[in-house]
Order: structure tokens, then C-alpha cells, then sequence
């Protein structure tokens, strides 16, 4: 796979101060799934086997990051985000 994001200096502020609103675990997970500081994203499965966890937990865990993320951050922020996952 290849990785959604591929972050430089114009976006990787925005980038970082959504995933400041998760816990560790989450920053993680979201990390792997989208390919952020990793060569390429994993798949559900791998995510889920990596850390010890159901696909369901990972999945779930995904979901309620992404709702925190976009709740969370300014219109410019989510602009530019959501511009990235194109």
C-alpha cells in the first residue's frame, strides 16, 4: 500500500496537532492505518495482530479518532487535512 499522507512542511503542523488530541494508543493506530511516519499503511489485520488487538478494537478505534480529530480542530486545519486524504 501506499501512503495517504505524505506530509511536508505546509501541512505537517496541522497534521500534528490533530493527532495531539488522541492517546497514544489511537496516535498509533491512526499512524499505521494512514502510512504517517511509516513507509506504508497496514492494513486493518496487520494493525490489529501488531497490537495485540481484535479487528472490531481497531476498527472502532479508528472511527471514534477520526470523529475526535475533525471535532476538535479549526476550519483550516480540517481544510487541510481533508485535502491530504484525497
Amino acid at each position: 500500500m501506499i501512503a495517504i499522507i505524505d506530509y511536508d512542511a505546509g501541512n505537517i503542523k496541522s497534521v500534528e496537532k490533530a493527532l495531539e488530541k488522541l492517546s497514544n494508543l489511537d496516535r498509533r493506530i491512526v499512524k499505521k492505518r494512514y502510512g504517517i511516519d511509516y513507509p506504508y499503511q497496514l492494513s486493518i489485520n496487520e494493525i490489529a495482530e501488531n497490537e495485540g488487538l481484535t479487528s472490531n478494537k481497531v476498527k472502532y478505534i479508528i472511527s471514534n479518532s477520526q470523529k475526535i480529530i475533525m471535532n476538535s480542530i479549526s476550519p483550516e486545519d480540517k481544510r487541510t487535512i481533508l485535502e491530504m486524504l484525497k
